[in-house]
């Protein structure tokens, strides 16, 4: 067996494909030309056949990501950024809202109108500390 056909056989080539970047076809970057603005961060060349392809392929509910990124030789590159967020519960407890959530105690409930003036009538000028 060559060693191509072992690497195969043992799934290793799947590994390394799998944590290989995307690169975004169709949009180059590069970096500023040094007589350029300080807030100038880079400078990209679009192909717009390209890039309408490549958005097309790799979107995600409409939209994609793309990261710009900086190689060890010093050049910059566009990166397609794949990572998901976990689904998780959400935070408040389902059905809740935030103030439900936030207002909630061992208590009770607390009724947050009560706790604040309900018109400007309500506020005393001679409370305000400016």
């Amino acid at each position: 067996m060559t060693p191509i056909q072992h690497l195969i056989k043992s799934n290793l080539i799947n590994l390394i494909i799998g944590n290989m970047p995307t690169f975004v076809n169709g949009l180059r970057v590069f970096k500023p030309n040094e007589k350029a603005p300080d807030f100038v961060k880079a400078n990209l060349v679009i192909n717009c056949k390209e890039l309408v392809e490549f958005m097309r392929a790799n979107h995600t509910d409409g939209q994609i990501r793309i990261d710009i990124k900086l190689a060890k030789t010093g050049n910059l590159y566009a990166e397609l950024n794949t990572w998901k967020r976990e689904k998780q519960d959400h935070p408040f407890g389902k059905g809740k809202t935030y103030q439900e959530a936030v207002c909630s105690t061992d208590r009770g409930t607390q009724d947050l109108s009560k706790s604040y003036p309900s018109s400007e009538g309500d506020i005393q000028t001679s409370s305000i500390p400016f």
